[in-house]
């Protein structure tokens, strides 16, 4: 584990959320473009990209993309969002749901008949890899409920030596208002940005919120 901050002094209480990270990486993707004073690489028109994201090599930082975490409490409803962000070039995915794919999803939700069974966040998970092979996904058949704040800090923020994170971003997408409102109280105790979706009750409104520290 990073060393600094109080996650040095933590590493048997969260041994098994490094493997699971470290289970789920590829190793590091190929490094492409060039350093910039702050640290962080940037592509070049003449770097050597992926191939996946050839087309898009202008329209977005790619080494910050692959370097940056989207933790997604509920998958169901986003998955065609979560799907974009993979498209996007976001390297590190946290996916968090307990719920398993069942036939009336396929109206309402971006599932497949190959998917009723199973659970919503290796389905999903699956779709991620298949876009981008050099993702890092976690998948957590989990509720928010399940997991303490000393955990969820390392999701959103931990470090091994087979992932670093240079930005996070919490997105709520649940349809439950108590989980929703941890996402933002959670946002708030870690200085982390948030992104929250809801529709309400037969779809007659939506709100999408976002808080930045």
């Amino acid at each position: 584990l990073d060393g600094g901050g109080e996650f040095g002094g933590r590493a048997a209480d969260h041994l098994h959320a490094v493997r699971i990270f470290d289970s789920n990486a590829s190793g590091p993707a190929p490094q492409v473009g060039r350093h910039d004073g702050d640290g962080i690489r940037r592509v070049s028109a003449a770097a050597a990209v992926p191939e996946t994201f050839r087309r898009v090599v202008h329209a977005y930082d790619l080494e910050l993309m692959r370097r940056s975490r989207v933790v997604c409490v509920g998958v169901g409803g986003a998955a065609g969002f979560i799907e974009d962000l993979a498209r996007a070039g976001v390297g590190q995915h946290v996916l968090i749901d307990p719920d398993i794919v069942a036939e009336t999803n396929l109206a309402t939700q971006q599932t497949y008949r190959r998917d009723i069974g199973r659970p919503k966040v290796e389905a999903i998970a699956d779709r991620i890899r298949d876009i981008n092979p050099e993702s890092l996904v976690v998948p957590l058949r989990r509720s928010l409920d399940e997991i303490d704040d000393r955990e969820f800090e390392f999701y959103a923020k931990g470090q091994t030596d087979r992932s670093v994170v240079s930005r996070s971003l919490i997105c709520g997408l649940t349809d439950n208002f108590y989980a929703q409102a941890r996402v933002n109280r959670l946002a708030l105790q870690f200085g982390l940005p948030s992104l929250c979706a809801q529709v309400y009750q037969e779809g007659r409104g939506a709100e999408v919120t976002f808080t930045h520290s």
